[in-house]
């Protein structure tokens, strides 16, 4: 698909420049229809289709477009839709993506994303897998609603749908050589052609990235969120006959990163207090200041520096092969789409994000994928149009989360222990006043046990062995009333199946105590409330830095391992879609829709999943489960053609409600997840296009909407109320993370002829975002301002589009955004937070051949 282009005898790419992208252009004499904008041809359906007939909210984008954006993988494509959110945190296997305001946040090998990826037609299980270089893309197609019908698995809020160019029988290729600020380097290259005159093809691509990192880690001396990766694609496609093809791909991804890492925003107590006993330095911040009641200092958060004393690092293999098989019996065709694929990803933080050693934590993460698409489809321009077809899923992920214990932790943890008064632990240990001494909970541990806790190098680890296994009927039918009237039924079937097995692996003297032994220790308090009345006893403890025991608690169980468990879970969902299109003429077209989508439920992977009451050695077989998020949607649409079709409008009212939304909440190294809420939202969302003469054009797209929890009373709090002794808070009516009221992005071109075959274009893309929520209790402290990112390109090309030169700017202006805000992991009262990127400029050539 070419997008957004000119027909062959006007402005060849200069459409392409839609949403701060393009490609060559060309200005020629003003003439009939010469600013017509050409026919938009989308695959939303599954079936090649004019946008005008789909009743489908979708955006598409094509080669040239994301070009000049830069848009060098999914992460950068909320640049150009303004519905579309996507957050990395600890890594890009962490990445997620919002679409309408419902999305997946957090990092959690078992909580599966609820924007679905597919590539060339086979779906991505893993979000951060499908987050690899962009390399001959052929077009981008953001599919914006439930998708449930046609998609399936996990596409409650939408589709990211990426289709890749096809080998070609003509002898072609590109090349692509970029160079920018903090050594950026680029190469991108693709070469197809013929192997037997029309029968054979082939097609080879590739793309490889190296950048410095914009955090400086001055302990260690070390560049963070550098970029070092690459891709090779290799394709073949078999004409069999006139009626049948099989296409095959094969890829490879490597990265090799220092990824990733936040940055404080506030030093409360703990970290103060820890970061001078041990002896550790902080960043330079202003004495004497205080959040929430909390006494602290606020660093320079976008000075960009960070003080750790562990590397940072990131380890990703992915690759895949598949093969798509098409076949024309006449009034219907057999599509067959298989695949499997594999990814390897280690990753490894200082997740104290101090200069204390406190604790490492490295999250590995294998998976191996197969799937198969079947689908039986008329071959359009009948009464009645339809598809109908099977499809087969099936993960395995294997999952370790070792954190080692750091030299300074045991001191750490006396001391936040030791600030506790009397009054607060004398009763609950029997009298013992040892911790309103000073010397704290581990020393009296060490001296009631004789062993030493929390030693150097000591670990605990989780080990998870996972699989899935899903598989699907589907059928869509649209009855074509007339050539104005069409109506689309749709209906799925899914059943999944999962389940996990978990062990608990410790190299501690707290895996050898017993429970009769803790009990010894605590005469007045039983092994099963004993964890739960010391968790109650420092929430309500003075000074409140003791909430940060807390964390530690739930985080090592307290000191007893887990039993190994065999966690399973099954379920099935029938979902629908209905809709009505009508054609009014070659100009406009209006649809209703109402969609549903279905999240499977399914199993918290995290590393305390099977243990969520600290303290506690039996666990409990469903602790980890949660259930399926439904969302029945209903919108209201247009598209149009205005001006002899040099302006184009798309729009759409729609509504929606998702229940038993599945949330995370963060507990220091580790996500509980939970069934929390409704999810109610309303909205409005416009895109255009237009070309008011040979010189101009002006796109964009704006989003209005209004989305919110609704009876959902178990949300985790902020600092204040932590400070006021709550431990949950009502988010009724509060908007959901990362969700903006208002979103905008645009782009304004001029093309022109610099000599008689030598073409400029020069142009600014431009985003803004109304404020929203970067965390889970909606803490003002890490709430993200209304912000604007802009961005500026000049190419320079020949009429026959031969070559180009582009010079480009992204986020000239420096905007500074917080992306994910979190509780600094161990230290209640602190907060941190991953940052945008800043500026970066540079220079591209191209070359076609």
């Amino acid at each position: 698909m070419r997008g957004f282009t000119f027909k062959p005898s006007q402005l060849s790419l200069a459409i392409a420049l839609t949403l701060g992208a393009g490609g060559s252009t060309h200005v020629l004499a003003q003439g009939e229809d010469i600013f017509a904008i050409e026919e938009i041809t989308v695959y939303a359906q599954k079936r090649e289709q004019s946008i005008m007939e789909v009743p489908v909210s979708v955006s598409a984008y094509s080669t040239e477009q994301l070009e000049k954006a830069q848009i060098r993988d999914a992460s950068d494509l909320q640049t150009l839709a303004p519905s579309l959110s996507v957050n990395t945190s600890t890594g890009s296997s962490d990445t997620s993506f919002t679409i309408r305001g419902i999305g997946t946040a957090g990092n959690n090998a078992g909580l599966e994303q609820s924007v679905g990826v597919f590539i060339d037609g086979v779906y991505r299980g893993r979000s951060g897998a499908a987050l690899t270089d962009y390399v001959d893309i052929a077009g981008i197609e953001i599919l914006k609603g439930p998708q449930g019908t046609l998609f399936g698995r996990n596409t409650s809020a939408g589709v990211v749908n990426v289709r890749t160019a096809q080998p070609q029988y003509e002898t072609g290729g590109s090349l692509e050589v970029g160079v920018g600020n903090d050594g950026y380097k680029q190469f991108k290259g693709s070469v197809t052609g013929g192997i037997v005159e029309d029968t054979l093809a082939y097609r080879l691509s590739g793309t490889w990235q190296e950048k410095d990192g914009y955090y400086d880690n001055e302990l260690l001396d070390e560049e963070i969120n550098d970029r070092d990766r690459y891709t090779i694609r290799g394709q073949l496609l078999w004409d069999i006959n006139d009626d049948a093809s099989l296409r095959v791909i094969a890829d490879y991804t490597d990265v090799d990163e220092k990824c990733c890492t936040a940055v404080p925003i506030f030093y409360g107590a703990t970290t103060l207090l820890g970061a001078g006993a041990t002896g550790n330095p902080l960043l330079p911040f202003n004495p004497g200041t205080s959040y929430a009641g909390t006494a602290g200092g606020f660093p320079d958060t976008f000075d960009r520096d960070v003080l750790l004393n562990d590397e940072t690092s990131e380890e990703m293999e992915d690759w895949g092969i598949s093969g798509e098989l098409n076949w024309d019996f006449g009034d219907v065709a057999l599509t067959v789409i298989g695949a499997y694929r594999e990814s390897d990803n280690t990753n490894t933080i200082d997740a104290d994000f101090t200069s204390m050693d406190l604790i490492e934590r490295t999250n590995v993460i294998d998976t191996e994928e197969t799937s198969i698409e079947i689908r039986l489809a008329s071959t359009g321009s009948q009464t009645i149009d339809w598809t109908a077809g099977f499809f087969y899923f099936n993960q395995d992920i294997a999952h370790e989360s070792p954190i080692p214990f750091g030299a300074d932790l045991k001191q750490y943890f006396d001391l936040i222990s030791a600030a506790a008064v009397d009054e607060n632990f004398g009763a609950f240990l029997g009298g013992n006043s040892v911790l309103a001494t000073g010397e704290g909970l581990i020393s009296y541990l060490e001296a009631a046990t004789g062993d030493s806790y929390y030693a150097e190098n000591d670990y605990t680890n989780s080990i998870v062995d996972y699989n899935a296994e899903s598989f699907a009927l589907f059928g869509q039918a649209t009855w074509n009333v007339d050539d104005q009237l069409s109506i689309t039924a749709g209906l799925r079937y899914s059943e999944e199946e999962k389940e996990a097995d978990f062990e608990n692996d410790q190299v501690s003297p707290f895996a050898d105590l017993t429970a009769a032994q803790l009990a010894g220790l605590y005469p007045s308090h039983t092994p099963t409330n004993l964890s739960q009345t010391l968790i109650n006893t420092l929430a309500n403890a003075s000074p409140t830095a003791l909430g940060g025991l807390i964390g530690v608690t739930q985080a090592v169980q307290f000191g007893l391992p887990y039993e190994d468990t065999k966690t399973d879970y099954d379920d099935d969902d029938v979902s629908v879609t209905l809709s009505v299109n009508y054609v009014w003429n070659d100009e406009l077209s209006t649809y209703a829709r109402f969609a549903q989508g279905y999240k499977s439920g399914g199993i918290n992977l995290d590393r305390t999943a099977p243990g969520q009451t600290p303290g506690n050695p039996t666990t409990d077989p469903k602790a980890p489960i949660f259930d399926a998020e439904t969302v029945d949607s209903f919108e209201i649409g247009f598209k149009s053609r205005w001006f002899d079709n040099t302006l184009q409008l798309n729009g759409a009212v729609f509504y929606q409600e998702m229940d038993d939304f599945q949330f995370q909440e963060f507990t220091g190294t580790g996500f509980v997840v939970q069934n929390a809420a409704t999810v109610k939202g309303q909205g409005f969302e416009l895109d255009y296009l237009w070309q008011p003469d040979e010189h101009w054009v002006i796109s964009g797209g704006i989003t209005f909407q209004d989305i919110e929890y609704e009876d959902f009373d178990t949300a985790p709090t902020t600092l204040a109320q932590d400070q006021a002794g709550a431990d949950f808070q009502d988010l009724d009516g509060e908007p959901v993370i990362y969700t903006s009221d208002i979103s905008y992005s645009g782009t304004i071109s001029y093309t022109n002829n610099l000599t008689e075959n030598l073409l400029w274009t020069a142009g600014t893309s431009y985003s803004y975002r109304t404020e929203y929520q970067t965390d889970e209790s909606n803490d003002p402290i890490v709430e993200q301002d209304d912000s604007t990112v802009v961005n500026l390109f000049i190419s320079l090309m020949p009429e026959d589009e031969t070559w180009a030169i582009d010079l480009w700017g992204k986020n000239v202006t420096d905007e500074e955004l917080y992306m994910v805000g979190f509780n600094t992991t161990f230290q209640a009262g602190s907060y941190s937070a991953y940052l945008n990127a800043p500026p970066s400029y540079g220079v591209t050539a191209r070359y076609n051949f």
